[in-house]
């Protein structure tokens, strides 16, 4: 049995605030030290074998298929349903067994708060916002408790490629026990760095925060901008967690987006030609580039413009500076009038 000194317990007490504090102290540089998990290489067999861009055939067909269910049945597990409690809904994607969570700044908002997390077998378990970056839309999380928690591999930074086919997986509307995480597919549009992964996945509200899966079950990706069309859906690079992930695990939020800004009031066209310019704002890109009221607009670039939704999903993958080819109908002429974008201004 053993037996308690009185000296050293009034030592323990007078201890024990001591010891408290260190522990309070030092618990931010532990998660400003917290290293990342490692990127998983392809085995040189799958690296030099990868699925056809464009199947030519019912085998690569059937090929591509197996390779979707694997990825889903693989990943379905740690892909969670973020719920906030006054601020709705959002998906994220465990890939630590110690709990972190990628998912998107927009979704977790502030550092240092606590959200629900609600896995596919219906438990719910308490986690930690920490960083975000504002300007790429990266935010992390954490899982409170020990583990080990299911978890996913995430890709090296820059092993995607334009016409790549991509896993999208998400909780759209927000959580529903009577199905898992809901799985498209599709293939990689764009990538451009500031604007992101730009990809033709379906998804809708509930999907923010979501992963992005390549065929091989790693994530490269993280659902961001989720746009009105199917080719206007914009994720956020896993290079952008990798390179920020020592202020993400630190809890620090920087970062501000910026959003281009063309200069025009638009409205339906009544010959249903475009989208009509109502108004042209006084020293804006679409001034400098001459665009004038009545002005019927065309086309932005080579995307067609039938009306002005069309219009602000294009703008939404530009940034401030881009120059964008504007086709306008003026009368009966057609004219190319390039503009100069320029910025939203901050409030």
């Amino acid at each position: 049995m053993p037996v308690f000194h009185p000296e050293a317990t009034r030592l323990h007490r007078r201890t024990l605030p001591l010891i408290g504090g260190l522990l309070a102290a030092l618990l931010p540089l532990s998660l400003a030290a917290a290293d990342p998990p490692a990127p998983l290489p392809l085995p040189p067999a799958e690296a030099d074998a990868p699925p056809p861009l464009a199947p030519e055939s019912i085998e690569q067909l059937r090929e591509l298929q197996a390779r979707v269910e694997r990825v889903a049945r693989d990943t379905a597990a740690a892909t969670v349903a973020l719920d906030l409690r006054y601020s709705g809904t959002g998906s994220g994607v465990i890939i630590s067994e110690d709990g972190y969570i990628l998912t998107a700044a927009h979704v977790i908002g502030d550092a240092d708060r606590i959200l629900q997390v609600r896995f596919p077998d219906g438990q719910v378990h308490p986690a930690r916002t920490l960083g975000s970056d504002q300007r790429s839309d990266a935010g992390l999380a954490k899982l409170e408790g020990d583990g080990p928690w299911p978890h996913v591999p995430i890709a090296p930074a820059g092993s995607l490629d334009v016409g790549q086919w991509v896993v999208a997986l998400g909780h759209p509307g927000g959580f529903a026990p009577e199905r898992p995480a809901v799985v498209r597919l599709g293939r990689v549009i764009r990538v451009r760095p500031l604007v992101g992964i730009q990809s033709d996945c379906s998804l809708i509200g509930g999907d923010s925060g979501g992963p992005l899966f390549d065929l091989h079950g790693r994530v490269v990706g993280i659902h961001s901008r989720i746009g009105r069309g199917p080719r206007t859906n914009i994720h956020v690079p896993i290079a952008d967690y990798l390179e920020s992930w020592e202020r993400l695990a630190a809890g620090r939020q920087w970062g501000e987006r910026k959003s281009p800004l063309l200069g025009v009031a638009l409205g339906p066209d009544p010959a249903d030609r475009g989208v009509l310019i109502q108004q042209v704002l006084r020293r804006s890109a679409a001034a400098r580039a001459g665009l004038r009221r009545g002005d019927i607009i065309l086309a932005l670039d080579e995307v067609a413009t039938r009306d002005s939704d069309t219009i602000l999903e294009h703008m939404s993958l530009q940034l401030p500076g881009d120059v964008v080819q504007v086709h306008v109908l003026r009368g009966e002429t057609q004219l190319t009038l390039p503009a100069t974008l320029g910025e939203v201004p901050t409030r």
